[in-house]
């Protein structure tokens, strides 16, 4: 038997999964067949287990199923047959390479105020190798290893290292986040694990934004000076607060948004405490959603307020939506701009609350 070579698909340390295929020697004269073991080495005599049957001459290959277990044994070995018996050496060796697909570095940060609610984005650094690594699923369980596991949000390919839990989310008797890798074989059996308390947690990044929840279409009030045509969102100051009497100002942050219209427009403006300059979305007009600014913050936020322009001048809009990673958190409605808007975040009885929106 000449060179082995083998892909491990199954994504879990000391698991294998996948097709172990070697060269035939140049002389096969008395060859009859091959059989396939993992081997504590690669000398003759060592502890040894088989691997499938053993295959005909001429069938240069042996499939491992998802979840071979690797055990002590170090390699990869192939005897080979003749009429009379097995080799007592093996005809080809291989180091196995056992390929660890597991996520690092995984978070999960509350965002959820209420008691026996959770909610938030759950977080990861792709694994060491990723060359077998094609999906991620995230799960709520009871333990580390999975048991009485639920799904969190949808599936995500490769190149998306996280996924929001719904604010809201009921505790249960959960405990921990799990997040499990797929090859194109099959998924992990053993996940990432992270546990999580009930209380929110400022050490994970959250983007908070608001979003336009109409369209910039001006209010028609038959005075001659209303424009016909919407005009770009506009908002002249954003403010986030970590208390729900919003008097901490959340100050540090990195700033975000759907986009600019404008060089001098962007949503820096709307954070530099300045009435007199202004965030300009990149549409004109806005359809509903289509703009978005805010801030990604470690801190917890429980307020939010911003300063828009009258919807009679057709750059505000009625409705504005909190969204926190990008979903629908609250929405404040029939709104007319003008003045200091907000919504925040009151809890009520038995742990219980909501966001509501600040009397104007």
């Amino acid at each position: 038997v000449g060179s082995i070579t083998f892909t491990d698909l199954d994504l879990d340390v000391g698991d294998l999964a996948g097709a172990v295929i070697w060269n035939s020697a140049s002389d096969i004269t008395h060859v009859t067949k091959y059989a396939l073991y993992l081997a504590n080495g690669i000398a003759s005599g060592v502890s040894r287990s088989q691997l499938g049957s053993t295959v005909a001459v001429g069938t240069n290959a042996v499939t491992l199923f998802a979840d071979t277990v690797v055990g002590a044994y170090t390699h990869l070995v192939v005897h080979s047959y003749s009429s009379l018996a097995e080799s007592t050496t093996p005809s080809g060796t291989l180091a196995i390479p056992d390929t660890d697909g597991t996520v690092r570095a995984l978070t999960f940060g509350d965002r959820d105020f209420d008691s026996l609610q959770i909610g938030g984005v759950v977080h990861w650094q792709t694994p060491q190798y990723t060359t077998q690594v094609f999906h991620y699923a995230v799960y709520l369980a009871e333990d580390a290893v999975g048991t009485g596991q639920a799904k969190v949000g949808d599936t995500v390919s490769l190149g998306t290292n996280y996924v929001m839990m719904p604010v809201s989310t009921v505790l249960g008797s959960f405990t921990h986040v799990v997040v499990y890798s797929k090859s194109s074989v099959a998924w992990q059996t053993t996940p990432a694990a992270a546990v999580f308390a009930d209380t929110p947690h400022i050490a994970i990044n959250t983007e908070w934004t608001i979003a336009n929840g109409d369209s910039t279409e001006p209010q028609q009030d038959g005075k001659w000076d209303t424009p016909e045509d919407g005009l770009e969102w506009t908002i002249k100051e954003l403010a986030l607060y970590s208390d729900s009497d919003c008097t901490t100002a959340v100050l540090t942050g990195t700033v975000v948004s759907s986009g600019q219209s404008g060089k001098y427009s962007g949503a820096e403006r709307a954070f530099d405490g300045s009435i007199d300059t202004e965030w300009h979305a990149q549409c004109a007009p806005c359809t509903a959603g289509e703009a978005w600014v805010g801030m990604t913050v470690a801190s917890v936020v429980k307020c939010f307020k911003w300063l828009q322009p009258s919807v009679f001048a057709g750059s505000g809009v009625r409705s504005v939506v909190l969204r926190i990673g990008g979903m629908e958190l609250a929405k404040a409605q029939g709104l007319r701009g003008g003045q200091w808007e907000g919504l925040r975040y009151v809890a009520g009885p038995s742990g219980g609350g909501g966001w509501t929106e600040i009397l104007r």
